[in-house]
């Protein structure tokens, strides 16, 4: 069966998924909870409880907010990981600073996210060089045993036509 480009690119794409799943949800969890302690020290505590006693329509939901990360001279938009209740002089504001501490672990996420990109760029750039040359999914299977795993079930299929001759045709029409 014949590889098309659009073939390639899913068994690239799901090669990468099985790849780097684990990294993805450990990349998850960092982001929530820098977004967490970030969003905690900004909203204080005493007024947590009245953000969620007011109706949605109070607040703008996202997943950033606008802070100033200790030791930087400008505010940044930073991602909070999930969505939240933000009071609008957060998400509009030229940012609060934030302390050392969340600032840390803000930029520790951000580097963890930095190198599952990377690590995400090289596992695609290394399944297209090994897949440019490959026509078939036979000559997959020769080449990256693994990576035929990864084929979508359309082209698994074995589409070939059974033989059949002239002489079986015509005993089944009773022709003979």
């Amino acid at each position: 069966m014949r590889l098309r480009q659009g073939d390639k690119d899913e068994i690239a794409r799901r090669f990468v998924a099985a790849q780097t799943a684990e990294k993805a949800e450990d990349l998850k969890r960092k982001v929530e909870e820098a977004g967490r302690a970030i969003y905690d020290e900004l909203v204080s505590e005493k007024y947590r409880p009245l953000v969620a006693k007011l109706p949605a329509s109070f607040f703008l939901s996202g997943s950033e907010i606008s802070a100033k990360l200790h030791g930087e001279r400008w505010s940044q938009r930073v991602l909070l990981g999930e969505t939240r209740r933000i009071p609008e002089s957060l998400h509009y504001g030229g940012g609060e600073e934030v302390s050392a501490e969340a600032s840390g672990c803000y930029r520790e996420a951000e580097k963890a996210r930095s190198d599952y990109e990377e690590k995400i760029k090289a596992l695609r750039l290394a399944c297209d060089r090994t897949l440019r040359n490959i026509s078939t999914l036979k000559r997959l299977e020769e080449v990256w045993p693994e990576g035929a795993a990864f084929a979508p079930d359309a082209v698994k299929v074995d589409r070939s036509v059974p033989v059949v001759t002239c002489d079986a045709i015509k005993a089944a029409l009773a022709l003979v």
